[in-house]
């Protein structure tokens, strides 16, 4: 399976650039996304622009080594996901 690791400027890359179309990129089977967020409409435009491949995005600071939170479903961008195992967070309120 073709995995791509990508950071979000890269993926706006493959949605901007026109020679991208050149290029036969069914092989790609999933695509991983992670560093910042991708806005929804974007996810969108990625799964049209390449039809093969389902799209993951990860959140994770550094600090916990990569990623901590994956979707629980690839098709739902509106939420962040589950924590992975053995993971805690907390959600705080700066303001």
């Amino acid at each position: 399976m073709n995995i791509l690791y990508l950071v979000p400027s890269i993926v706006i890359f493959l949605l901007k650039d026109p020679s991208v179309l050149e290029y036969d990129l069914s092989c790609i089977k999933c695509i991983i996304s992670g560093g910042a967020n991708l806005n929804k409409e974007t996810e969108q435009a990625i799964r049209q622009r390449i039809k093969s491949c389902k799209f993951i995005q990860f959140y994770g600071m550094t600090e916990t080594t990569g990623a901590c939170v994956v979707p629980s479903t690839i098709e739902k961008s509106e939420t962040i996901g589950r924590l992975i195992p053995g993971m805690k967070a907390k959600v705080i309120d700066p303001w």
